[in-house]
C-alpha cells in the first residue's frame, strides 16, 4: 500500500478517517491524499470550461476550503505526513463524492480508500457515498467507524472459494507490514433437516453429520491456508460452528481490522440484496477493509518482498 485517498467530510464525521489515514500513512510509509468534495451550482457545472467552471464558483470554493482547512488545523494541530501539513496535502475538487474518490485511484493494486463512518438511513441502506463506493471502487475500501485503534491483530474471514485468496493476500500483506498477529476465520451453518417451511421449526443435525461438516470445513481451511506463504507473520486458524455475521461480529472487540472480500456487485444490489460484507460494515466497530473478489481487487503475492509495503 503506497497511496491512501481519504474522503473529508466539511464536519467532524471523518475525522476517525483522517487520523487512521495519517497512522497508516506514518507505519507504511506511504503518500497520503486528503480529498473533499464540493457541490458547484448547477449553472456553474453547464460552463465547459475550467476556469469559467472555478471562476463562477469562486466564492463557494474558498468557503469550503476555509472551512475545512481551519477544522484540520484545530482537529489536528501540528500534524504532518512526510513532512506536510494536512493543509497541504488537502484538495477540494468539484462533483460527486464518490465519483471523484473512485477517479483519484491510479493504482488498483497500491491505492487504498479510506472512509469515515457511514450514515444511517434505512434498513438495509449502507448511504449513498459509501455504497457507491464500495460497488464501483477498483482497489480495497477501508471503513474506520470509530476512532482508530492501534493495529495489532487482524480478522479475516473466509468463505473457502477461490475468491478466498484475495482477502487473504490483503490481510497477510498488511499483517507482515504492520507485524501484528492475523486470524484466519472460517465459518460453517449446521444442515436444515426442515418438515416445513421454518428452518427453526428443524429437528438439530444429528451429532455424526455434524462432525462430518466439522472435518470437512477443517481439511478445507487447511488446504487454503497451505497455499500461503506464512513467513514473518504470526497467525491462527479459527472454525467455528455458526451463521458467518453473528460469529464475525461476536469476534470484534478481540481484533482491531477485519479484512473481508466482497464480489462487485451493482449499487442497487448494494443496497437492496445486502451480504455478509455489507452487514458487517453497518455493524461492526472496528475498521473493516473491503477487497473485491471478482478479479479486479487487491490480487497481491502473498511471499514477502524487499519492496514490499
Amino acid at each position: 500500500m503506497k497511496r491512501i485517498v481519504v474522503g473529508v467530510d466539511r464536519n467532524e464525521r471523518s475525522d476517525c478517517a483522517i487520523e487512521a489515514g495519517v497512522r497508516l500513512a506514518e507505519r507504511l510509509g506511504a503518500t497520503l491524499e486528503l480529498v473533499h468534495a464540493v457541490a458547484l451550482s448547477q449553472h456553474g457545472w453547464l460552463r465547459t470550461d475550467a476556469a469559467k467552471l472555478a471562476a463562477a464558483n469562486a466564492g463557494t470554493l474558498s468557503q469550503a476550503w476555509r472551512h475545512v482547512s481551519s477544522h484540520l488545523q484545530s482537529a489536528f494541530p501540528g500534524a504532518e505526513v512526510g513532512g506536510e501539513s494536512l493543509e497541504s496535502l488537502l484538495q477540494l475538487l468539484p462533483g460527486p463524492p464518490a465519483k471523484l474518490l473512485i477517479d483519484r485511484v491510479t493504482d488498483p493494486s497500491e491505492d487504498l480508500i479510506l472512509l469515515g463512518p457511514h450514515r444511517r438511513r434505512g434498513v438495509v441502506d449502507f448511504g449513498g457515498t459509501a455504497r457507491a463506493i464500495l460497488a464501483g471502487s477498483p482497489c480495497p475500501v477501508w471503513i474506520q467507524p470509530e476512532a482508530p485503534r492501534e493495529i495489532r491483530r487482524i480478522l479475516v474471514p473466509i468463505d473457502l472459494s477461490e475468491g478466498s485468496a484475495l482477502p487473504l493476500n490483503a490481510g497477510c500483506r498488511l499483517a507482515r507490514a504492520l507485524g501484528c498477529r492475523l486470524t484466519a476465520l472460517h465459518c460453517y451453518e449446521a444442515p436444515h433437516f426442515a418438515y416445513g417451511i421454518f428452518p427453526e421449526h428443524s429437528p438439530p443435525s444429528p451429532a455424526y453429520v455434524l462432525e462430518e461438516l466439522r472435518e470437512a470445513s477443517q481439511g478445507r481451511l487447511e488446504d487454503v491456508l497451505a497455499r500461503h506463504d506464512w513467513s514473518g507473520i504470526e497467525h491462527e486458524q479459527l472454525l467455528v460452528q455458526g451463521e458467518p455475521i453473528e460469529q464475525i461480529l461476536a469476534l470484534q472487540d478481540r481484533v482491531d481490522l477485519v479484512v473481508m472480500g466482497t464480489h462487485g456487485v451493482t449499487r442497487l444490489a448494494a443496497a437492496v440484496l445486502g451480504s455478509v460484507a455489507y452487514a458487517v460494515l453497518r455493524s461492526s466497530r472496528v475498521a473493516v477493509l473491503v477487497v473485491r473478489q471478482d478479479g479486479e481487487g487487491w490480487l497481491v503475492p502473498s511471499t514477502p518482498s524487499t519492496d514490499e509495503s
